[in-house]
């Protein structure tokens, strides 16, 4: 009998960078691997929110990945943004 797979879990969509996790925010990490988490998108809403997004996900690399994108409700125009060799700028 072939053994049944294991179920592994990702949360596409959060917003656990925002300041009302700040206080314990590593217990809410800590727990959600404990229960079978194995990552976590951080989705920005402003072009604000990514350099704390990136931030996020470099203080919990392999856990947390930053998806960096603008929501059209959110307003424009919004300034040119670039990626080039590691560095984001807005323009």
């Amino acid at each position: 009998m072939a053994a049944s797979p294991v179920l592994r879990y990702i949360d596409a969509h959060n917003h656990i960078y925002c300041d009302e996790f700040n206080e314990d925010i590593s217990q809410v990490i800590e727990h959600a691997q404990k229960i079978g988490l194995i990552g976590s998108v951080i989705v920005a809403e402003y072009l604000s929110d990514f350099e704390k997004i990136i931030r996020f996900s470099e203080r919990f690399p392999g856990f947390c990945y930053p998806c960096l994108g603008l929501h059209p409700v959110q307003g424009m125009p919004h300034p040119k943004i670039t990626v080039k060799e590691g560095k984001t700028s807005w323009t």
